[in-house]
């Protein structure tokens, strides 16, 4: 198709830009690490914030502010060449009074009118710890100065070290289970804090499946994946599930592309009949096991799986057998925001039977048939043994390798996603288009006009825009879009491989060369034994079929 061979194009012009730009850019950071002179601004009416970040990059230094404080400020001017940080710091205060405390790597900036005179100092160090009720220590608490972006968290002793802009900073302490507490700092300088348990948050009312129920009423078994770690080598969603899930057991009966998806089953079948499947709703929407497998990992929010009672309680019956959530990603404020992945990945058998040579299929046969009658008549003669292992004559003595002949030891397939999302104050997008390309093992005779070997492309489309209606109204719009082009031959893989192992591989050749008597014969010649045996390579070879499926959502 014309539109996968622009997505090909179009992903091999991005990757060779893409990589010397970000190999020049990390060599220019690394290069300006921690730079203290040399600066060299251009900067004409532009916010302090920008101001400030521009010069981060430059120097490598970090710089802590209230955004609020500062976004009231009138905009600055900057001309500077090869200047010091101090030359900075002294043309912006020309225009704007700003106070700037170094602590190691970070300058924190407050405004001048924020503080008095006898404060600018170089930040203040606060120590302590935090624990619960019963005096344990609590690890992972976050410690957040309330209105900057200056935190840290306890480590497993339950001990803080942070540094505050100065005596009036509030510190924020947040742990899951616990209230909040806001602590001043005022004139203290090791502030140990007890949490108490949040005992009110099991009367909380959430919403569910249907309607709201109260927590203590929905509290069940839930494993919840991050969806980088459904990201695999693979174009099928369902193939990734097996060990990432705990309760989940899932296997997958064949490798051939477009009968590849996995059966799984959530803490084994609990119902009768055909339907033994877990529910599934992708955006809460049921959908069918195909419709996950073609799920793109980048598209994918979140991922969590209901594995008892719960399930039941909410979806009724069709929850009897586990209920799989997915939710797609959604647009979110500021400048659009793009990402392409592109995937080229190598299959191939991880094991395979082994086969005995032509010379002792003969042998074993002919053993088989005198161990159960020694006067039994041998289907190999010792002439037609010796003259098939001396390669005499391959058309009157074949030695067929029916395996290598109809099957390539490995596949190339191909994948690419390209999405972008973003927003404003009114709305926000998430838009994202794949393709991907699997492609089977056999092998394509070039005397054919045709492709037997199996060809998967998959295009799949999503749209999730958020639309604020009014100030308490939310116009929510999904579409979605899965369209597959299959092409294969007319037996299934496993048929075929089925048809090589079993065939015999001393009674005719694959095919015949094209005689003198034969010239004008268009067809292949394929070799066959009185109609009593079947050839696997010109089942293989006889025709194809293709097959398509499309689905809008």
């Amino acid at each position: 198709m014309h539109f996968e061979n622009i997505i090909m194009r179009f992903v091999l012009f991005v990757t060779l830009c893409y990589i010397p730009i970000s190999l020049s850019t990390a060599m220019e950071l690394l290069s300006q690490e921690k730079n203290e002179t040399n600066i060299n601004l251009s900067l004409k009416n532009v916010p302090v914030t920008e101001a400030l970040d521009a010069l981060s990059k430059q120097t490598g230094y970090k710089f802590l502010y209230d955004e609020s404080q500062l976004s009231s400020l009138s905009s600055i001017s900057i001309q500077l060449k090869n200047s010091n940080l101090q030359e900075v710091f002294s043309q912006i205060n020309k225009q704007v009074k700003l106070h700037f405390f170094k602590v190691d790597d970070t300058y924190t900036v407050v405004r001048s009118t924020e503080i008095s005179t006898s404060k600018v100092q170089q930040g203040i160090k606060v120590t302590g710890t935090v624990s619960d009720n019963s005096g344990e220590s609590l690890p992972g608490v976050s410690v957040v100065v309330r209105g900057t972006s200056v935190g840290t968290a306890t480590d497993i002793n339950g001990e803080y070290s942070i540094t505050v802009p100065s005596d009036t900073s509030v510190l924020q302490f947040r742990f899951v289970g616990f209230q909040q507490q806001n602590i001043v700092v005022g004139n203290r300088r090791i502030i140990a804090v007890t949490l108490n348990d949040a005992t009110t948050e099991i009367g909380e009312v959430v919403v569910v499946a249907f309607g709201a129920q109260k927590k203590e009423s929905v509290i069940g078994s839930i494993t919840t994946i991050n969806p980088s770690e459904l990201k695999i080598p693979s174009s099928n969603l369902t193939n990734s599930l097996a060990g990432n899930l705990a309760g989940v057991i899932a296997y997958q009966r064949s490798g051939e592309p477009g009968a590849d998806n996995a059966d799984f089953f959530v803490r084994g079948i609990t119902t009768f009949g055909t339907n033994t499947n877990p529910l599934i709703l992708i955006d809460g929407i049921e959908l069918t096991t195909t419709d996950l497998a073609r799920l793109q990992p980048d598209d994918i929010a979140s991922f969590s799986v209901m594995k008892d009672a719960t399930a039941t309680a909410l979806y009724g019956a069709r929850g009897a057998n586990g209920v799989i959530l997915v939710t797609t990603k959604q647009g979110t404020f500021g400048p659009a925001k793009i990402f392409i992945r592109f995937e080229n990945s190598i299959s191939a058998p991880t094991r395979n039977v082994g086969l005995t040579d032509p010379v002792n299929y003969m042998k074993l046969a002919n053993e088989a048939v005198l161990t159960r009658n020694p006067l039994g008549e041998l289907p190999y003669s010792e002439e037609k043994i010796e003259n098939t292992e001396s390669g005499m004559d391959p058309l009157i003595y074949p030695a067929n390798n029916w395996r290598d002949m109809l099957f390539k030891d490995y596949a190339m397939n191909q994948r690419v996603n390209l999405n972008v999302s973003g927003g404003g104050g009114v709305a926000r997008y998430y838009v994202a288009g794949s393709f991907s390309k699997d492609n089977g093992i056999l092998k394509v005779d070039g005397r054919n006009n045709f492709n037997n070997n199996i060809n998967l492309k998959n295009y799949t489309l999503r749209a999730n825009v958020n639309i604020d209606v009014t100030k308490t109204t939310e116009l929510i719009v999904r579409l979605s879009g899965n369209f597959d082009d299959y092409n294969g031959p007319i037996y299934t893989g496993t048929q075929m491989y089925n048809m090589a192992v079993r065939a015999n591989p001393v009674m005719f050749p694959a095919y015949y060369p094209v005689d003198e008597q034969h010239k004008f014969v268009n067809h292949i010649l394929f070799g066959n034994h009185e109609n009593e045996y079947r050839n696997p390579y010109a089942e293989m070879v006889k025709g194809y079929k293709d097959d398509s499926r499309s689905q809008m959502l």
